[in-house]
Parts: C-alpha cells; sequence; structure tokens
C-alpha cells in the first residue's frame, strides 16, 4: 500500500476533481473551462470530499493489510 503526504493528498485530490471536471465538461461539448474555475473557487468542498475519500481508502487498506 501506498503512504502519501499530505502534499501529495492534495495533490492528487486536486487531480481527481480536474478529471472529473473535464470528463463533465467532454460529455457537455464545453470548450473553455471558465465556469468550473469560478464555480470551484468559491467553495473547497469538493476537494474536501475526495481528500477524505482518499484517507479512508489509505486506512481501509491498512486494516485490510493487518487482517
Amino acid at each position: 500500500m501506498m503512504k502519501l503526504t499530505n502534499n501529495e493528498i492534495d495533490s492528487l485530490a486536486e487531480d481527481a476533481v480536474n478529471v472529473a471536471v473535464k470528463h463533465i465538461q467532454d460529455k457537455l461539448g464545453i470548450k473553455a473551462g471558465d465556469f468550473a474555475g469560478i464555480f470551484f473557487s468559491y467553495d473547497d468542498y469538493v476537494f474536501k470530499v475526495f481528500k477524505e475519500y482518499i484517507r479512508g481508502e489509505m486506512f481501509d487498506q491498512e486494516m485490510m493489510k493487518n487482517e
């Protein structure tokens, strides 16, 4: 199992949000990310959720390893 630093978790969460947003934009035919930039600049809730998920996955893997 990979152990990540807080900075690595932050970076991974940001990457995950960017991939998700890009996928939505591609499916909707959006050519510019202006709205997404504005939308996600007001609140970091989505980033927090992804970071919590990443930490949860790491915890789960650690627990599975100890069984």
